[in-house]
Protein backbone atom coordinates (compact mmCIF):
# COMPACT_ATOMS: atom_id res chain seq x y z
CA UNK A 1 0.00 0.00 0.00
CA UNK A 2 2.74 2.65 1.28
CA UNK A 3 4.41 1.68 -2.42
CA UNK A 4 1.19 2.67 -4.31
CA UNK A 5 0.70 5.77 -2.64
CA UNK A 6 4.30 6.40 -3.19
CA UNK A 7 3.97 6.21 -6.74
CA UNK A 8 0.54 8.12 -6.82
CA UNK A 9 2.78 10.77 -4.75
CA UNK A 10 5.45 10.60 -7.83
CA UNK A 11 3.20 10.80 -10.85
CA UNK A 12 1.39 13.82 -9.53
CA UNK A 13 4.95 15.51 -8.67
CA UNK A 14 6.11 14.60 -12.13
CA UNK A 15 2.97 15.99 -13.75
CA UNK A 16 0.56 13.38 -14.51
CA UNK A 17 -2.94 14.02 -14.90
CA UNK A 18 -3.59 10.30 -13.95
CA UNK A 19 -2.80 7.09 -12.17
CA UNK A 20 -3.19 3.36 -13.16
CA UNK A 21 -3.44 0.15 -11.28
CA UNK A 22 -4.35 -2.83 -12.20
CA UNK A 23 -6.98 -5.02 -10.43
CA UNK A 24 -7.60 -8.56 -11.09
CA UNK A 25 -8.07 -11.71 -8.80
CA UNK A 26 -5.53 -14.13 -9.80
CA UNK A 27 -7.94 -16.96 -8.79
CA UNK A 28 -9.70 -16.30 -12.09
CA UNK A 29 -7.25 -17.00 -14.55
CA UNK A 30 -4.17 -18.30 -13.16
CA UNK A 31 -3.78 -21.94 -11.89
CA UNK A 32 -0.87 -23.43 -10.03
CA UNK A 33 -2.33 -27.44 -11.05
CA UNK A 34 -0.44 -27.57 -13.96
CA UNK A 35 3.48 -25.96 -13.05
CA UNK A 36 2.84 -27.59 -10.07
CA UNK A 37 2.75 -30.95 -11.89
CA UNK A 38 5.75 -30.64 -13.97
CA UNK A 39 8.22 -30.94 -10.84
CA UNK A 40 10.88 -28.43 -10.30
CA UNK A 41 9.70 -25.92 -12.93
CA UNK A 42 7.61 -22.81 -11.46
CA UNK A 43 6.70 -21.12 -14.38
CA UNK A 44 7.89 -20.22 -18.20
CA UNK A 45 10.21 -17.39 -17.09
CA UNK A 46 13.46 -19.31 -16.08
CA UNK A 47 14.78 -16.55 -14.05
CA UNK A 48 11.35 -16.31 -11.51
CA UNK A 49 12.09 -17.79 -7.88
CA UNK A 50 8.34 -17.70 -7.44
CA UNK A 51 5.33 -19.52 -9.33
CA UNK A 52 3.50 -17.97 -11.85
CA UNK A 53 0.43 -17.90 -9.32
CA UNK A 54 2.79 -16.17 -6.97
CA UNK A 55 3.95 -13.52 -9.09
CA UNK A 56 0.48 -12.43 -10.23
CA UNK A 57 -0.94 -12.67 -6.48
CA UNK A 58 2.23 -10.32 -5.26
CA UNK A 59 1.33 -7.79 -8.18
CA UNK A 60 -2.38 -7.99 -7.58
CA UNK A 61 -3.81 -4.56 -6.44
CA UNK A 62 -6.25 -5.79 -3.19
CA UNK A 63 -9.76 -4.51 -3.36
CA UNK A 64 -9.38 -3.41 0.24
CA UNK A 65 -6.89 -0.86 -0.86
CA UNK A 66 -9.25 0.94 -3.41
CA UNK A 67 -11.03 3.01 -1.47
CA UNK A 68 -7.52 4.28 0.51
CA UNK A 69 -5.98 5.00 -3.37
CA UNK A 70 -9.06 6.99 -4.46
CA UNK A 71 -8.90 8.67 -1.90
CA UNK A 72 -5.45 9.50 -1.51
CA UNK A 73 -5.79 10.66 -5.74
CA UNK A 74 -8.65 12.87 -4.33
CA UNK A 75 -6.66 14.76 -1.89
CA UNK A 76 -3.73 15.30 -3.93
CA UNK A 77 -5.65 16.24 -7.44
CA UNK A 78 -4.79 13.37 -9.86
CA UNK A 79 -6.99 10.83 -11.75
CA UNK A 80 -7.35 7.45 -10.48
CA UNK A 81 -7.80 4.17 -12.91
CA UNK A 82 -7.31 0.88 -12.96
CA UNK A 83 -7.10 -1.75 -15.77
CA UNK A 84 -9.92 -4.71 -14.97
CA UNK A 85 -8.45 -8.28 -15.34
CA UNK A 86 -11.85 -10.43 -14.95
CA UNK A 87 -15.90 -9.47 -15.46
CA UNK A 88 -16.64 -8.96 -11.54
CA UNK A 89 -13.42 -6.53 -11.11
CA UNK A 90 -14.86 -4.78 -14.19
CA UNK A 91 -18.46 -4.29 -12.48
CA UNK A 92 -16.36 -3.68 -8.94
CA UNK A 93 -14.68 -0.74 -10.44
CA UNK A 94 -17.19 0.66 -12.56
CA UNK A 95 -18.17 2.96 -9.51
CA UNK A 96 -14.81 4.52 -9.28
CA UNK A 97 -13.71 4.84 -12.31
CA UNK A 98 -14.15 8.01 -15.04
CA UNK A 99 -12.53 5.94 -17.86
CA UNK A 100 -11.18 1.96 -18.30
CA UNK A 101 -8.44 0.85 -20.19
CA UNK A 102 -8.24 -2.65 -21.76
CA UNK A 103 -5.10 -4.43 -21.73
CA UNK A 104 -3.61 -5.73 -25.17
CA UNK A 105 -3.87 -9.35 -24.07
CA UNK A 106 -7.84 -8.85 -23.96
CA UNK A 107 -8.72 -7.52 -27.25
CA UNK A 108 -9.48 -10.80 -28.52
CA UNK A 109 -12.05 -11.29 -25.11
CA UNK A 110 -15.46 -10.57 -27.01
CA UNK A 111 -17.01 -10.57 -22.90
CA UNK A 112 -14.89 -8.03 -22.02
CA UNK A 113 -15.16 -5.41 -24.48
CA UNK A 114 -18.42 -5.72 -23.73
CA UNK A 115 -18.60 -5.61 -20.57
CA UNK A 116 -16.38 -2.16 -20.35
CA UNK A 117 -18.62 -0.81 -23.10
CA UNK A 118 -22.04 -1.09 -21.20
CA UNK A 119 -20.25 0.75 -18.52
CA UNK A 120 -21.02 3.79 -21.05
CA UNK A 121 -17.70 5.05 -19.74
CA UNK A 122 -14.59 5.98 -22.49
CA UNK A 123 -12.02 3.21 -22.25
CA UNK A 124 -8.54 3.34 -23.71
CA UNK A 125 -7.08 0.24 -25.72
CA UNK A 126 -3.39 -0.62 -25.22
CA UNK A 127 -1.92 -2.57 -28.13
CA UNK A 128 1.59 -3.37 -27.43
CA UNK A 129 1.00 -7.86 -27.49
CA UNK A 130 -1.24 -7.14 -29.89
CA UNK A 131 -1.79 -7.51 -33.74
CA UNK A 132 -3.71 -5.35 -36.03
CA UNK A 133 -6.23 -8.06 -36.99
CA UNK A 134 -6.70 -8.31 -33.07
CA UNK A 135 -6.85 -4.50 -32.97
CA UNK A 136 -9.50 -4.46 -35.73
CA UNK A 137 -11.52 -7.13 -34.23
CA UNK A 138 -11.73 -5.39 -31.08
CA UNK A 139 -12.69 -1.98 -32.82
CA UNK A 140 -15.38 -4.15 -34.62
CA UNK A 141 -16.92 -6.07 -31.73
CA UNK A 142 -17.76 -2.28 -30.02
CA UNK A 143 -19.19 -1.11 -33.20
CA UNK A 144 -21.28 -3.72 -33.60
CA UNK A 145 -22.40 -3.47 -29.64
CA UNK A 146 -23.92 -0.41 -30.19
CA UNK A 147 -23.72 0.34 -26.30
CA UNK A 148 -21.13 3.09 -26.65
CA UNK A 149 -21.79 5.08 -29.48
CA UNK A 150 -21.85 8.85 -29.13
CA UNK A 151 -24.33 11.17 -30.55
CA UNK A 152 -22.28 11.26 -33.56
CA UNK A 153 -21.88 8.08 -34.39
CA UNK A 154 -18.23 7.53 -33.42
CA UNK A 155 -16.53 5.50 -30.52
CA UNK A 156 -15.20 7.41 -27.41
CA UNK A 157 -12.05 5.21 -27.91
CA UNK A 158 -8.35 5.81 -27.40
CA UNK A 159 -6.02 3.38 -29.27
CA UNK A 160 -2.50 3.19 -27.28
CA UNK A 161 0.17 2.43 -29.25
CA UNK A 162 2.70 0.36 -26.89
CA UNK A 163 5.26 -1.60 -27.83
CA UNK A 164 6.01 -4.98 -26.05
CA UNK A 165 8.81 -6.29 -24.90
CA UNK A 166 7.21 -9.51 -24.75
CA UNK A 167 8.05 -9.49 -29.17
CA UNK A 168 11.34 -8.29 -28.87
Amino acid sequence: MQRAIKLINLAKKSGADAVKFQHHDVTKYVSDFGFKSLGNKLSHQKKWKKTIFKVYKDAEVPRKWTQTLIKHCKKIDITFMSTPYDLDTADYLNKYMQAFKIGSGDLAWDDMLIKVASKKKPFFVATGASSIKEVEHAVKILKKTNIFLMSNNELPLIILYMLSLIHI
